[in-house]
């Protein structure tokens, strides 16, 4: 259920009619306490960024240093860490998005204030080792 409201502020690059907008945030805070177990490298969630048909938006402020040459190399995933240097500015790009998959991070928090679709990286991975056994 919405518990915040925030208005669209048409910051985003446009995606191709009839493309889902996915904002993706792969990294925590490194001076988290449990970011090592947290956040993961971009490489590793290349796999995703390869679906067809999903135009990919980086919330990831900022984008780790061993994560920036990979980065710059992937076209598809449009930059937005320009436009976000607030919580405010960063929930408005949340409110155009129809998705955002994120690992634990403040951006995950607040893509479910308005009520936005997300995947958590963490409880999802965590409830796949639990139902694995590990």
């Amino acid at each position: 259920m919405p518990y915040l409201k925030f208005s669209a502020a048409g910051q985003l690059p446009p995606a191709t009619v009839g493309q889902l907008k996915v904002g993706v945030v792969w990294a925590g805070n490194p001076s988290h306490h449990n970011n090592a177990n947290r956040s993961m490298r971009l490489e590793q969630f290349a796999p995703v960024l390869r679906v067809p048909g999903i135009a990919f938006y980086s919330l990831q402020v900022p984008v780790p240093t061993h994560d920036e040459t990979y980065f710059r190399s992937l076209p598809k995933l449009k930059d937005l860490s320009g436009q976000l240097e607030s919580f405010l500015e960063t929930a408005a790009a949340v409110a155009e998005l129809d998705l955002i998959v994120a690992v634990d991070t403040a951006v995950a928090h607040l893509a479910g204030g308005p009520g936005q679709t997300g995947l958590d990286l963490d409880s999802l991975c965590s409830g796949l080792a639990l139902a694995h056994g590990s």
